[in-house]
């Protein structure tokens, strides 16, 4: 974190990797966070106590960077801006409206059914390193709906792309191009 404190206003700037009170550096992800300020107060006798600010919220909202066909059949890949998705995070993912299963045991390069996606975590320890990609395969037809198709992406039928991390909605983005067509 980045504290500017004059003696009428105090300024936060969040960078993606912080350290904790005990010294250990930590991921920021997305979620909501509150912040609050102490000032040594000389107001209380002329002898300067702790005082504590009113606590603000702040959120730390996921950024899309792009929504991509792969070359691989059907394949998609969505990238954040930073690593956002925390291994422990609750994710809602939805393309045109239908929302997806998480399919996080299967390995990059494994196949994915339609409908599912997967958070690509990287770094040398799994459990702790956000990612900041998801491999997703479109949703197959709506079974509500009978005989009707798979949504198909084009810029004349953009598909919203709606990401929720830990509560947080990230900024919209719409996926215009198709992944080739397998079989």
């Amino acid at each position: 974190w980045q504290l500017t404190a004059t003696s009428s206003s105090v300024s936060l700037r969040v960078f993606q990797v912080v350290a904790d009170v005990e010294g250990v550096e930590r991921t920021v992800t997305p979620g909501f966070y509150t912040a609050r300020v102490i000032v040594l107060d000389e107001r209380a006798g002329g002898v300067a106590r702790p005082r504590s600010s009113n606590e603000i919220p702040l959120m730390i909202v996921p950024q899309i960077v792009s929504v991509v066909p792969t070359a691989t059949i059907d394949l998609y890949t969505l990238t954040l801006v930073t690593a956002s998705i925390a291994p422990d995070a609750e994710v809602v993912f939805s393309v045109g409206g239908r929302a997806l299963t998480a399919n996080n045991t299967a390995a990059s390069g494994a196949l994915l059914a339609p409908g599912e996606y997967r958070a690509l975590f990287g770094g040398t320890d799994p459990d702790f390193t956000p990612a900041s990609m998801i491999e997703f395969k479109l949703p197959p037809s709506d079974p509500a709906v009978p005989a009707s198709a798979p949504p198909v992406p084009s810029d004349d039928n953009p598909l919203t792309i709606r990401l929720v991390i830990d509560g947080v909605t990230a900024t919209p983005e719409w996926l215009t191009e198709q992944a080739p067509v397998g079989p």
